[in-house]
Formats: C-alpha cells, structure tokens, sequence
C-alpha cells in the first residue's frame, strides 16, 4: 500500500511538472515570439519612406518604422493618415503590399513594429494590453507631424489592438480590423488546439498560461480585450473582417464584435477562408471594400 501511495504521488507530482512546463513553454511562444527580419522594403515598391523613431506613451519603449507620405512637408500637414497595425510574431514589412493603394490616393501611411518585434526595442508581447500604448505612441507621432486625425488599419494582433485603443484617443476617426479577436482567452486556447490538444485540455492549460502571464506581464489582459473596447467607440466606423475557416479565430468572435460594437459597423465574414487570407481569396474585392471604407470615413473629411 505505501509503494502504491508512492508511485501515485511520483505520477500526480510528474504530471503536475508536465503540466506546468507545458504551460510555461506556451507562455514563451506568445510573450517572446522570435523576431523575425523585415523580409521587404518600401523600395520594393518604389515607395520613397522615411525611417522614424518614435516610443511608446507610457513606459517609453523606442519604436522604430517607416512613414510614407507621398507629400511630405508643410504642404501635406493637417490631412488624414492610416496607421498600419502587423500582426503577432511579424514585422510591418509584409504590410507593404497595401500601400500603393494609400499612396495612389494621396494618403500618408505610417507602419511601425510593435514592442519585441522587428526592428522595436522591448522583451516581452502582451498581444493587445501594452501595444496599446504602443499604438498611441504612433498616434502621438503623427499628430507631432502635422496628422491630426488617423485611420487605422489593423491586421490579427494588430486589429485587435486597433479595436482596443480606438476609444482611448479622439484623433482615431475610424478602424479597419482583418481577423481581429473579441477576447484573447479563447484565442489562444484556439491555438492550442490547433497543435492537436483536446479542447477540454486546452481550456484548462489556457487558465494556468494566463495565470504565469499576469504574473509576468504584471496586468490583467482581459482588459485590452477588444469586445470592452467597441461598447465604446461613440460613432467611429469599424470593418471588421474574418475568413469563417480561420483556425485561431472563430466566426462567433467577429460577430460578438459586430454585434456589440455602435454604429456605423460593418461585417464582412468570407466562407471558405483561413487565417488573414481573404486579400489573398478575394483581392479585388478586398480593396474595393477597405479603401471604400476609408473613402468614407477619413478621406472624404
């Protein structure tokens, strides 16, 4: 019987240890995803850009990015601007596909890597609580330059920070999110699954990752959680976009969003589409209907 009690103690004490380095190896695959290089360039495109700096609103972490105004100068101050926001793990670069269209229009774009990653400073990604500040910095910035008022267009990560900071700044006119989350909670336990756990484990491992994670990032994430954030965005447009086969996100969360969010609010939720690829499926009406949006609500002002 003591031998019994023993093997069951070493079994319960060894899957305890599994369960919590599972959870901390999960923990560092989203507060410290590798950095990647930026894989294109502004000259790619024959966007002329200038390099800039910037930090964060609160904590100061230095930002670094480009901004590409295609009427730089006193000339073009005061006019409306888009701020590109990337998703996690990435860097600004592959975003540059976009701008032409922006810079056609006459439209000054500023994209920037977000804290620990690309070419910013900073450790550790919360994926919505301080790139929120992060954002604001960018907003801050352009105002600096003479860009008074922004739109934002946000991608996965970047969508959702997008949605979480639009209420907390009057020069943020209107938001353009492709496959933003209402809460990361069930995001990432989302992504759990995708590596093949059960849903059950998943809900139960995403509990303990985000209990290390307060500890670590030393705030409540859930309240950067972009479903707070709609209830209050007092008459700014929003777009939300979203593949119904996405594998992190599922349709049920961009229609919380949509459901929640004031008006003037658009869904457009595309069948058969994964993860961030409805450009990819539907190109032509992909731009027809974010530069639409834009033309809208922030150029046409």
């Amino acid at each position: 019987m003591k031998r019994f009690i023993l093997l069951f103690s070493g079994i319960a004490v060894a899957l305890c240890l599994g369960l919590i380095g599972l959870a901390w190896y999960g923990l560092e695959q989203w507060t410290r995803p590798k950095r990647r290089a930026h894989d294109k360039q502004p000259g790619d495109f024959n966007l002329p850009c200038e390099e800039v700096e910037f930090r964060s609103r609160k904590d100061g972490v230095r930002l670094r990015g480009w901004l590409i105004d295609p009427h730089p100068g006193p000339d073009g101050a005061g006019r409306r601007a888009v701020i590109f926001c990337h998703g996690h793990g990435g860097t600004c670069a592959p975003d540059l596909i976009y701008v032409p269209w922006f810079y056609e229009r006459g439209v000054p774009v500023l994209m920037f890597d977000f804290r620990n990653h690309g070419l910013s400073e900073g450790t550790l990604t919360s994926m919505g609580f301080y790139e929120r500040d992060d954002l604001l910095g960018a907003v801050d910035f352009m105002a600096s330059r003479g860009y008074p008022q922004v739109g934002l267009f946000g991608f996965s990560m970047g969508a959702a920070t997008a949605v979480a900071t639009a209420p907390l700044s009057e020069r943020i006119r209107c938001v353009v999110a492709d496959s933003p989350f209402a809460q990361l909670r069930p995001t990432l336990a989302r992504a759990i699954e995708q590596r093949g756990w059960p849903r059950w484990f998943a809900l139960r491992l995403i509990n303990l990752i985000f209990w290390m994670a307060r500890i670590r990032l030393r705030c409540d994430l859930s309240e950067a959680d972009p479903i707070r954030a709609v209830r209050r965005f007092d008459g700014r447009p929003l777009l939300i976009i979203l593949g119904q086969h996405d594998e992190y996100i599922e349709p049920w969360q961009a229609q919380w969003l949509f459901e929640t969010a004031t008006d003037p609010k658009q869904l457009w939720l595309v069948p058969g589409v994964s993860h961030r690829d409805v450009d990819r499926f539907r190109p032509e009406e992909y731009r027809e209907r974010v530069m639409g949006f834009f033309e809208k609500w922030l150029f046409a002002y």
